[in-house]
């Protein structure tokens, strides 16, 4: 009895394994969309544009999202910030500024206090400056997951951001219990701040 069971959770194991890998490579893409008619379309020759300090929009997406930090936020990153962002709404800033055509520095500010300073590897693409795909897994006894994500920030006429994040993550607890956690936003406006 134990061999049968020990079979079937090994090919649940390795069913699971090929639909992660499969969505994966095919998930959390962004479509080619059109640009907003204030958007001005973006090239290696006017990145430039990018450079400034703009103030997180958190308040049409999660505040705790992705977006500008690089990478997942670690729990000392998210500890920092939770009271400040998620209960006293204080909003936080990204300063941008084009290194090359393949990268951009960001600072990640809250009241004066850079929280975290990183720098977005990604390329231009379809009129946005598009991040590489993040993609990772956690293999642990009781919890696995797996995600991908991409994020995209494009430029508008008025000197505004608009960017673009899309999430897949799944996984399963306790090796049977599956679950998943997929997130989209799309055009959401980051203001720019005076300097």
């Amino acid at each position: 009895m134990k061999l049968i069971i020990h079979i079937y959770l090994k090919k649940i194991k390795v069913i699971l394994f090929v639909i992660a890998i499969a969505s994966l490579t095919s998930c959390a893409s962004f479509k080619k969309s059109k640009l907003s008619e204030n958007q001005t379309y973006l090239t290696d020759e006017n990145l430039n544009l990018l450079n400034g300090t703009y103030k997180n929009n958190m308040y049409k997406g999660p505040a705790l999202s992705e977006y500008f930090w690089g990478s997942r936020i670690n729990m000392k990153e998210f500890q920092s910030i939770y009271e400040l962002i998620s209960e006293k709404k204080v909003p936080y800033f990204i300063t941008l500024k084009v290194l090359d055509k393949n990268s951009l520095r960001v600072e990640i500010k809250v009241d004066e206090r850079i929280l975290k300073s990183n720098v977005i590897k990604g390329k231009v693409r379809n009129g946005y400056f598009e991040q590489n795909r993040k993609m990772g897994a956690v293999p642990v006894i009781l919890f696995n997951t797996i995600y991908s994500s991409k994020f995209r920030i494009g430029y508008l006429k008025d000197n505004n951001l608009i960017t673009d994040f899309k999430k897949i993550e799944f996984g399963t607890y306790y090796f049977l219990i599956p679950f998943s956690d997929n997130k989209e936003i799309n055009n959401l406006i980051h203001k720019k701040v005076d300097e």
